[in-house]
């Protein structure tokens, strides 16, 4: 045990790396069901299924750190570890893991990009309690946790309800009354990125979009900005507002098609596809119809050094010719909607700013909870 309550403990005398010895599993050989799972570093908890049994790692439960992502996970059944990036920790304090598992959580560590984060995992301390404060404090963050994911749950319902009103109005797609997406834009357009040996590129005020921010119904700026000499020496081309995001490229699509409408003139990176609707179109329309085809784009998700969508396929997807009056019914079915998703993912952002500040402050403060 601890020796006392309130001292900090170093990262090396609380943890013990165990990834040395496992089996890692190259994402190419990653299957889609299997007797095993594969944690890597990513942010979904299951990157896919091997059959193998040669290096499963079977002393479990154990903590999962992302060495490039940050991410943290609790792994409570045996499993193998993806190729690049995991380890693998085991606290040496206590016996208690999830109770090290909420500790990690709370640490927060500087976004070095694609750089390596395990060294300035190694430089943090921790708060030394007693086991039966571990035990309250692990209750208190799962049922913390149990909630938030019970909100994020609603939000993929509220998702599935607008795709199952789409389909329910816009269905019917025989009889030549559907045509190619493609044929439903003025403009589809790529993006790249601007050199960053270039420093005058960046800083300005056009919002610079890349794939990580491509997310929720609308998207209009990004982390970065570009400066209006990107526009004019880099080749850079604007995004009208209006358009239709798609992320054509990310690891994500092992999973979830990411698109967004653009409610502002932006610039893309090289990984989106930007498709500028057609008179008799809306963003609106087009952006649910890309997404009510999304089991059929992630069937066509290949992989090479990262995943990317079929381009071909998404351009001649089906998508049927409607009045604007349809259109605007939809709309505003979405619209009512939306209003629900806004009250469950500002739960979320509470749920997730409790977590964070919990595992440090929910310590001792005279035999209680802080």
């Amino acid at each position: 045990k601890p020796p006392f309550a309130g001292e900090r403990i170093a990262f090396v005398d609380a943890f013990k790396e165990v990834s040395r010895g496992v089996a890692k599993i190259k994402q190419a050989d990653y299957l889609s069901r299997g007797r095993h799972p594969i944690i890597d570093q990513g942010k979904g908890m299951i990157a896919g299924y091997s059959n193998a049994e040669e290096g499963l790692f079977t002393d479990v439960p154990a903590i999962v750190f992302g060495d490039h992502t940050r991410c943290v996970k609790y792994v409570s059944e045996s499993f193998f570890a993806g190729a690049d990036g995991v380890k693998i920790l085991k606290p040496l304090l206590s016996d208690n893991v999830r109770y090290w598992y909420h500790a990690l959580r709370s640490v927060r560590l500087d976004n070095l990009g694609y750089s390596r984060h395990y060294k300035l995992l190694k430089q943090t301390t921790f708060a030394c309690v007693d086991e039966d404060i571990q035990s309250v404090v692990c209750d208190v963050l799962d049922s913390i946790l149990a909630a938030a994911n019970l909100a994020r749950r609603q939000l993929s319902l509220l998702d599935d309800l607008v795709k199952s009103r789409f389909v329910e109005m816009f269905r019917d797609v025989s009889n030549g009354n559907a045509i190619p997406l493609k044929e439903c834009c003025s403009t589809i357009q790529g993006g790249k990125t601007p050199s960053m040996k270039h420093p005058e590129y960046y800083g300005g005020t056009v919002p610079f979009i890349k794939s990580g921010d491509v997310k929720g119904d609308g998207v209009s700026s990004g982390a970065l900005w570009l400066s209006d000499v990107a526009i004019e020496r880099a080749g850079v081309k604007l995004v009208k507002r209006g358009s239709v995001l798609v992320v054509t490229r990310s690891a994500l699509l092992q999973r979830k098609v990411c698109s967004a409408l653009c409610t502002a003139d932006v610039a893309i990176n090289q990984d989106i596809k930007a498709f500028t609707p057609r008179d008799g179109f809306s963003g609106d329309y087009l952006l649910w119809a890309i997404r009510s085809h999304e089991k059929r784009l992630l069937a066509g998700v290949r992989s090479v050094s990262t995943s990317a969508l079929d381009f071909d396929d998404l351009c001649c997807l089906p998508v049927k010719i409607a009045s604007i009056a349809e259109q605007r019914e939809f709309a505003a079915f979405a619209a009512e909607v939306d209003k629900s998703r806004v009250v469950v993912q500002q739960q979320v952002l509470k749920y997730n700013d409790v977590i964070r500040a919990s595992s440090e402050t929910a310590i001792i403060r005279r035999g209680g909870l802080a």
